[in-house]
Parts: structure tokens; C-alpha cells; sequence
């Protein structure tokens, strides 16, 4: 894992501490603000420079079909060679580990043969994005 030098890391989880982090920022000199997104417990963190976000396993049964990433409401989701990987936006959704066509995508062991939920009153269509 690598957090630059000079950087804040901030929960955005919290009610202020963006404002505390910019305060301490603002008190200190020049820093860069990294914003948390997940600290669950036994969750996978990736730490790039200044991104941090959650990492949730893909298996091999992935087929490359995209959905995941279509279906993110806040574009957080890329693919990087055949398998999705998330950016540092993630909103803990679910809606990619629940419409993956391959039950995929895993959230720890917690999703592993376990049933997806799928709302039977809002198609698949309304969710993806253009």
C-alpha cells in the first residue's frame, strides 16, 4: 500500500470530517485530501496514490459481459483487462454483486452461493446507464 506524501485521509462516511480534514489542511500547508469511501472490517482497500476505495473479488466465472459497470449508478466501476475493477466512489450499493449475471462479484464470503435480491418492480433496463 502506498498514501502519498502530505495527504489527509478523511471518512466520508462521517458528517464532518471533509471539513475537519480541509481545516487541518488549510492549518498544515499544502496537502492532498483522500477521501475513505469504506472501513468495514476485514474489507479489501486498495490504496493507489491517492485513491482509496473498496475492492470486492471477482471470481473466474466472470464472463467480461460489462453489466457491472453499466449498471453503477455513480460510474465507479472500469474494466482493466477481462475483470471490472472499482474506482474510489463506491456507494455500497450492491447493484453489481446483485445483477451479475455470473454471480461474480463477491462481497467477502457474505455472497458466496447465497441467492441475488432483485427488485421485481424495477427491470434491469431502468438501471442501466446510457
Amino acid at each position: 500500500m502506498i498514501i502519498e506524501k502530505d495527504t489527509i485521509l478523511y471518512f466520508s462516511g462521517t458528517g464532518n470530517s471533509l471539513q475537519v480534514a480541509n481545516d487541518i489542511g488549510t492549518e498544515l500547508g499544502n496537502f492532498n485530501l483522500c477521501k475513505i469511501t469504506s472501513l468495514i472490517a476485514k474489507e479489501k482497500i486498495r490504496i493507489e496514490g491517492k485513491t482509496l476505495g473498496i475492492i470486492f473479488p471477482v471470481t473466474d466465472d466472470c464472463n467480461g459481459c460489462k453489466l457491472c459497470e453499466r449498471i453503477c449508478p455513480v460510474n465507479n466501476i472500469q474494466f482493466s483487462t477481462d475483470k471490472p475493477t472499482w474506482k474510489h466512489n463506491c456507494e455500497q450499493c450492491a447493484a453489481c454483486i446483485q445483477y451479475c449475471p455470473k454471480e461474480a462479484i463477491q462481497w467477502r464470503k457474505k455472497t458466496k452461493k447465497r441467492k441475488r435480491y432483485r427488485n421485481p418492480n424495477i427491470s434491469i433496463n431502468e438501471l442501466i446507464r446510457d
